[in-house]
């Protein structure tokens, strides 16, 4: 909020709390989806990793050369992959990051909404003095 704004009513950030409390769950499940999704194009993209590397053993011992280090190996393994398995493991993994960036921004506002709200039912639960006249107002009788 910024300085000088009328505070909210609780009915107002009840009402944010409720449509965040929908939205949250929603995402939750996207997140899901998108975890299954990443699991998904990971394991395609590690057998295909494997197969290459495979393909590199299969030729460099059918030649009878020496292999080459682990990272060439990778390198040339990757290479052999193309680019598209990478490329949809890539993005799913994005896609996971993404969603959960978003919820953690998402708790973040409803937080707050709810320390407004806590800061709300504080206020209306102490009775307000009148120094002057010695006057305490909303105090019970």
């Amino acid at each position: 909020m910024t300085e000088g704004a009328p505070l909210p009513t609780p009915a107002a950030v009840m009402a944010f709390l409720d449509e965040k409390a929908v939205e949250i769950d929603q995402l939750g499940k996207l997140i899901e989806e998108a975890h299954l999704a990443l699991g998904d194009r990971e394991a395609e993209w590690e057998e295909a990793l494997d197969e290459a590397l495979l393909e590199l053993v299969e030729e460099y011992e059918a030649r009878g050369e020496r292999l080459p280090g682990e990272d060439v190996r990778l390198a040339m393994a990757r290479k052999r992959t193309g680019f598209g398995v990478y490329a949809e493991y890539r993005r799913a993994k994005r896609r996971v990051e993404a969603l959960e960036k978003h919820a953690r921004k998402m708790e973040t506002a409803i937080s707050a909404r709810q320390s407004t709200l806590k800061g709300l039912q504080e206020e209306a639960k102490v009775p307000t003095f009148d120094p002057r006249t010695g006057e305490v107002f909303g105090a019970r009788q």
